[in-house]
């Protein structure tokens, strides 16, 4: 069984370098409390949340700092709450010294009662904060918000998660119809550039089956495989019929192009027009239609395999 790496880490305000939480975590958890704040979802700790929305929204980015690393989580603890009590508990936005315990103070009860006296009169601060954030993003890469490299990762990650996968899958029934809805109304009506239009066509290249979309040449294999499939399938164009016509005269078409080519010429010979015209669609379905009717229709061609 493998062991659980743990650590310690620091955020810091890219602006000024200095720390402003500590924690302890493993996997993630130190991205956690930015990519919460960036989903537009509250951190349980509001000193923290307000920090982070005050900073992203003035333009500056989150630090990240590892201070150590252990298998053992109880050492771990420690490390978090010496660090606490060493850079101060007042200049950090830690609500508690940390460590397993949690231990609280009457230092530590009046930040907390701070922070929730000034909820609700910071909530339309932080919204709009929210709100600037989101407009000076909006429009932009990953590349260019997170740089190339975290880019990569963010993108490589959300590939990983979502490959196979239906939309209901990864969403559930309720909010994939939304997604799937959303999507649509987002393509409706668009008008793609030149730009675009050569993208998606370097993109399909060599994609496969669509005749006339690429210069690909099947194998002797594959020509075979689509040769059965069609001579087995019961698609109207590759059946002989045997029709027999009202005066008793016998006809045969190979498939439903000659039938369609022949009762058009034949109405408009005998001028037949509305209710009166041969409907080779109906004789095909239905096995007859003014008089005439299909005796037979088979395959010409029978595939063992």
């Amino acid at each position: 069984m493998k062991n659980v790496e743990y650590y310690v880490y620091i955020l810091k305000n890219s602006e000024t370098d200095n720390p402003f939480y500590v924690g302890k975590g493993n996997g993630s958890r130190m991205y956690y409390h930015e990519n919460t704040v960036k989903t537009g979802k509250e951190l349980k700790n509001k000193h923290l949340y307000y920090k982070i929305v005050k900073i992203l929204e003035s333009g500056y980015k989150i630090k990240y700092e590892i201070l150590y690393k252990t298998t053992d989580e109880e050492l771990a603890y420690k490390v978090e709450e010496k660090k606490i009590e060493e850079l101060g508990i007042d200049n950090l936005c830690n609500l508690t010294y940390g460590g397993n315990g949690c231990r609280s103070t009457d230092e530590i009860r009046k930040k907390q009662s701070i922070a929730m006296t000034n909820r609700h009169k910071n909530d339309v601060n932080i919204v709009n904060g929210l709100k600037n954030y989101m407009k000076n993003i909006t429009g932009k890469t990953y590349d260019e918000i997170h740089g190339s490299n975290k880019a990569k990762l963010i993108k490589d990650k959300q590939s990983l998660k979502k490959k196979g996968k239906t939309y209901e899958e990864m969403y559930g029934v309720d909010v994939a119809k939304k997604v799937k809805l959303q999507h649509s109304k987002s393509m409706t009506g668009r008008i793609l550039s030149d730009e675009t239009k050569k993208k998606i066509s370097i993109a399909n290249t060599g994609n496969l089956p669509t005749t006339g979309f690429t210069n690909r040449t099947h194998s002797k294999e594959t020509k075979e495989l689509l040769r059965k499939r069609f001579m087995n399938s019961n698609n109207h164009n590759f059946r002989k019929y045997i029709i027999e016509s009202p005066q008793s005269d016998i006809y045969e078409f190979n498939g439903q192009y000659e039938i369609v080519n022949f009762f058009d010429k034949y109405n408009d010979d005998n001028n037949l027009a509305g209710n009166r015209r041969v409907s080779p669609h109906n004789l095909i379905r239905k096995k007859k239609n003014k008089g005439w009717r299909v005796i037979d229709s088979y395959r010409p061609y029978y595939i063992d395999k």
